[in-house]
């Protein structure tokens, strides 16, 4: 009877799969900041409106309310029209500009 486990591919495969392949390398430093970089003002958050101007500071609160799928669907070809043309395209101040002149219409004041 001949030994099995010495001629079969199978032979120690689980120690094989157990060992590194990654070749022994001395492990990366941390990059040391310049103090140029540690007292770097730190930017502003992305997410913040933008659309807001600096004389009108208007909180935004999400909401969330129901439309017709075709206003929906107007809204967004007119969204992505104006970023063809390479302005803003943004839906929100799309309805909130809609909400001003319904509010004006409607004769509501601020």
């Amino acid at each position: 009877m001949t030994d099995d486990t010495t001629t079969s591919p199978f032979a120690r495969l689980d120690t094989s799969l157990m060992r590194s392949t990654k070749s022994l390398q001395e492990p990366e430093r941390p990059k040391t900041r310049t103090p140029e970089e540690i007292h770097a003002p730190t930017p502003q958050r992305a997410n913040t409106p933008t659309d807001a101007t600096q004389n009108e500071r208007r909180a935004i609160k999400r909401g969330s309310f129901e439309f017709y799928v075709d206003q929906l669907e107007q809204l967004q070809r007119l969204s992505l029209e104006e970023k063809m043309h390479g302005k803003k395209g943004s839906q929100s101040e799309m309805v909130r500009e809609a909400l001003e002149a319904y509010f004006e219409r409607r004769g509501v004041k601020k």
